[in-house]
């Protein structure tokens, strides 16, 4: 009972950083970029950020896991970020359209280029 509930731990803190930190940064990072940019490649901006927030979990993943010396680092990026980097653009599509629905519901929810400057 033990081993599990530290398993259940371990794997829940590499899931907080994998998903919780490190893809909220990265997908919010691409935004932030475009609207210093006055908001020119925000569409672009928006839909890479849900990509690059799966992509940079999954490498992350294949980092802690070749670390632990589970698989061949060449083995494990490929996998994990070759896969994820296809899934990844069904998860930018679905980002764009949650950004642009709620823009249209709540216009002023989310922070437009004018606002930035």
């Amino acid at each position: 009972l033990t081993v599990s509930s530290d398993v259940f731990f371990y794997t829940l803190g590499a899931n907080f950083w994998n998903l919780g930190l490190l893809g909220v940064f990265l997908g919010y990072l691409t935004y932030s970029i475009s609207l210093r940019a006055g908001g020119r490649f925000r569409t672009a901006a928006v839909f890479l950020g849900g990509w690059l927030a799966v992509v940079g979990g999954a490498a992350a993943v294949a980092l802690e896991l070749a670390w632990s010396r589970v698989a061949s680092p060449t083995v494990l990026f490929a996998s994990l970020v070759g896969i994820h980097a296809v899934t990844g653009l069904a998860e930018g599509a679905l980002t764009l359209a949650a950004v642009r629905m709620i823009e249209k519901l709540h216009p002023g929810l989310i922070r437009r280029p004018a606002e930035s400057a």
